[in-house]
């Protein structure tokens, strides 16, 4: 190590009570440098950048034109329902009729969303049930967002858990 450092850092590596921290591959830095005059490094000189010629200035081919403005973009407003809906009704198009063990099913869409299955409730006698293409309002069962479900009439109100547990009496006994 010694041949690595300069003379007077030895002499001073190796004076008592000099603190150094040891890195990695051997080298020492002494925490407190020695007293007296401090040795300068060389003044380091960066080499002279290259000037970079000037562009030649930008000729014109054509007059300048104004840009025509933007064109307006388009709004994004959803279809507000029907009047004649209620908050329950929603207005869907047949696309495809099935039927699974004897009762017709049909997939409809809603506008703006994920086509859905219309297999519930009670559905109209069948001269009049939908044609593909039709639009019909019928009524939602679920509220799944990805997979929604539809019923021909409006749902039953179940009532409550507390109020089911109201209207029956207590029978005693343990629960």
């Amino acid at each position: 190590m010694n041949e690595i450092l300069a003379p007077d850092a030895v002499g001073h590596l190796q004076t008592m009570g000099a603190n150094v921290i040891h890195w990695a591959f051997g080298l020492c830095v002494p925490l407190r440098w020695p007293q007296g005059t401090v040795r300068l490094s060389d003044r380091i000189t960066e080499p002279q950048a290259a000037e970079e010629p000037e562009l030649p200035p930008v000729a014109l081919s054509a007059p300048l034109q104004a840009a025509p403005p933007p064109p307006d973009l388009p709004q994004i407003v959803q279809p507000l329902p029907s009047p004649s809906l209620t908050p329950d009704q929603v207005r869907v198009k047949v696309i495809e009729r099935r039927e699974v063990a004897g009762k017709v099913q049909f997939f409809v869409q809603e506008e703006g969303k994920p086509r859905g299955i219309l297999a519930y409730g009670i559905p109209p006698p069948p001269e009049k049930l939908p044609q593909i293409g039709d639009e019909i309002v019928v009524y939602r069962n679920n509220s799944d967002p990805r997979s929604p479900q539809y019923r021909w009439d409006r749902p039953q109100a179940t009532p409550s858990r507390g109020a089911q547990s109201a209207q029956r009496p207590f029978k005693g006994g343990r629960r």
